[in-house]
């Protein structure tokens, strides 16, 4: 069985067994930790502005 990143395609390894198996490695992994950590900063951001709006908004 070959197991093969499913984002950069690259042959992580082989393993007993027939067929290919899909998974993501420790690099892509990495980086869509990242990029979840940069989304989640910007959606807080979002969020305050949204507030602050609906505050002015209301007053």
């Amino acid at each position: 069985m070959t197991i093969i990143c499913a984002w950069c395609k690259r042959v992580l390894g082989t393993k007993q067994g027939t067929g290919t198996v899909y998974v993501m490695c420790p690099e892509y992994l990495a980086k869509l930790r990242s990029e979840i950590v940069t989304l989640r900063r910007h959606l807080i951001g979002a969020e305050r502005v949204t507030e602050k709006l609906l505050k002015k908004e209301g007053e």
